[in-house]
């Protein structure tokens, strides 16, 4: 069977791109740094494996941007207003350990769903639903 969409030449063209001295990025990974958070899957299929490579914006469900955070608490530091840091600081902390149990409800909800085990893939799911509230 012929493909119809040669992959490997799309992402060697893909990567050229982005690697080239033109390119106003050197990689993919130097642009997604900072604004989103890198997440690598391998999954074994019975035709072989994929690796999966998803970029997550960080964005807390509010919309507000963790690196946004992350430069108003630089700032508070920089301006001495110690008070405001603290709090930015706290709320940084709980957007990255929410963002860390939803991506590891979401391992757990692939593998749930991988195993065909429904019912605890609709828990997860419910649960992942209430910690972006």
């Amino acid at each position: 069977m012929k493909d119809f969409f040669n992959f490997d030449r799309f992402f060697n063209l893909f990567d050229n791109e982005f690697n080239s001295t033109n390119s106003p990025f050197k990689s993919i990974d130097s642009f997604m740094e900072g604004n989103y958070k890198k997440t690598t899957k391998k999954i074994e299929l019975p035709s072989g494996t994929c690796i999966v490579i998803s970029y997550t914006l960080n964005v807390s469900d509010d919309g507000v941007e963790v690196s946004d955070l992350k430069s108003q608490l630089d700032e508070a530091v920089k301006n001495q207003e110690y008070e405001k840091a603290a709090e930015l600081r706290d709320q940084i902390k709980e957007l990255e350990i929410t963002q860390n149990k939803i991506n590891d409800l979401n391992d757990e909800l692939e593998k749930a769903v991988k195993n065909q085990e429904y019912e605890k893939a609709a828990e997860l799911r419910d649960q992942i639903k209430n910690l972006k509230k």
